[in-house]
């Protein structure tokens, strides 16, 4: 029997709100898109501040929504329900590594881990020194202002002739290792993280000689989310976004209450103090 595809049927109507500072109305789906956004990048914004991208689980956790904001485009679909104009833009160190040694792996570092910044890393395959920087023609640019959409592009790593841009290294940690862990990589970029993440691994040591491990490509996703939280455009997003939220009351037609027997506004429940 084939599947009824249409919609439960409901007396219940969803309400539209109006933002009170751009003088528009909303539907609900939009007002929940709004919402989400914001408190997802007040969330990576709270984590960076509080040094607290320095273990895989944390990581995991931000790279899905990472995903939806920069790479599904719900970052924009946002700014464009408030009718944001200005474009976002971040700092951040780019790599440029044009003609790439297929035995070489290097990823941009400069990536947090707690309250240190770890340096880029390379390696020679078949050697056990670390190579100079001037024995490869690879190179870095610091603090460089990009459009996000340039930042997603810019170089994370180089590894053995494989370029691995920023969006890439979001996508990887999503799709195959956050939101379900799988072994299919469809894509060269993937496939050579996957091969080489054995190797992909940097160690610190406190003062008390405790020594901790973690993933160079969880930290370069630890430097995207640092970029993004530090961006002054995205930040003044973020603001603008809470007081267009803070504006907002739900709205009705006349046909809409009298379906749903409602009165408008609906007063917030108040809690009694707790006895002393």
């Amino acid at each position: 029997m084939a599947r009824d595809k249409r919609p439960p049927t409901s007396p219940l109507r969803q309400l539209d709100y109006k933002l009170t500072t751009l003088g528009k109305v909303l539907p609900p789906s939009d007002m929940e898109h709004l919402i989400i956004t914001v408190e997802d990048l007040i969330f990576i914004r709270g984590l960076v501040r509080e040094h607290e991208l320095d273990n895989p689980p944390v990581l995991r956790s931000i790279s899905t929504p990472l995903r939806r904001l920069l790479l599904d485009g719900d970052l924009n679909k946002a700014a464009n329900i408030v009718e944001w104009r200005e474009q976002f833009t971040v700092n951040a160190r780019v790599m440029n590594y044009d003609d790439p040694n297929p035995l070489v792996i290097v990823n941009c570092g400069n990536c947090p881990w707690g309250e240190a910044y770890i340096p880029s890393m390379g390696s020679l395959l078949g050697s056990t020194t670390t190579i100079q920087r001037q024995d490869v023609d690879y190179s870095f640019h610091e603090d460089v202002q990009l459009s996000l959409n340039d930042f997603l592009k810019t170089l994370a790593f180089v590894i053995t002739g494989t370029k691995v841009k920023r969006a890439e290294v979001i996508s990887y940690i999503a799709n195959k290792k956050a939101a379900h862990v799988s072994p299919n990589r469809d894509r060269p970029a993937h496939w050579v993280l996957d091969h080489a993440w054995q190797g992909l691994s940097v160690t610190r040591v406190d003062d008390s000689g405790h020594a901790e491990r973690i993933n160079t490509v969880y930290l370069e996703l630890a430097g995207i989310a640092a970029a993004i939280a530090d961006s002054t455009s995205i930040g003044r997003f973020i603001s603008y976004l809470a007081d267009c939220l803070q504006s907002a009351e739900p709205f009705a037609g006349e046909e809409v209450a009298k379906t749903v027997s409602i009165t408008l506004p609906v007063e917030p429940t108040r809690l009694r103090d707790r006895d002393r």
